[in-house]
């Protein structure tokens, strides 16, 4: 069940068709509207039972601040990794960006998905995004073997990546050093 708030204390719930099936991963705010990132538990059969049948990416939902209608499903099955996966995002008007493990979309409606250039910031995964613009930047690790959780032989630990459209550029950290609270 999903609640909007119709003023500064009053909460009521919103018709959610596929609420007992979507994983919450993020929600954004704007202009009002509620934009729900979720995971479709049904849909998404969790890797190990049955690896033919694997269908991850995540769905995005716009709730109308207004309406009691069921949201509408601005984007489905969109390639932002899965369950475990931390979705950075942001709502501007209409215009949705998001990032997630090494890849980043912009969905405007009624235009297929745009995927950014992604190039440099090969075999490194988002540990931050922070947009300004047109452009994000990102601090980036090197993906680790999902085994012993070490990053892979020879890659640099950290990255300051600078991601758009149409370019994607890195600076390797020093091995030293341990980033956080990405500022742009």
């Amino acid at each position: 069940m999903v609640y909007m708030r119709d003023d500064t204390t009053t909460f009521r719930p919103r018709n959610f068709p596929d609420g007992a099936q979507t994983m919450p991963l993020r929600i954004l705010e704007s202009e009002g509207a509620l934009y729900l990132f979720g995971y479709d538990t049904v849909r998404n059969i969790p890797s190990g039972r049955d690896p033919n049948l694997v269908r991850e990416g995540i769905d995005i939902y716009r709730f109308d601040p207004v309406s009691d209608a069921a949201p509408v499903r601005v984007a489905e099955g969109l390639a932002l990794g899965g369950l475990d996966n931390l979705i950075h995002a942001r709502v501007q008007g209409e215009v949705i960006t998001a990032c997630a493990v090494d890849r980043c979309f912009t969905l405007v409606p009624g235009i297929s998905p745009a995927t950014w250039d992604a190039t440099a910031i090969s075999g490194s995964e988002f540990v931050d995004v922070q947009f300004e613009g047109d452009e994000a930047w990102a601090l980036l690790r090197s993906k680790v073997d999902r085994i012993t959780g070490n990053p892979l032989p020879g890659a640099p630990n950290y990255l300051v990546g600078r991601l758009s459209a149409t370019i994607s550029s890195v600076q390797a950290l020093p091995e030293d050093c341990v980033p956080h609270a990405l500022l742009v």
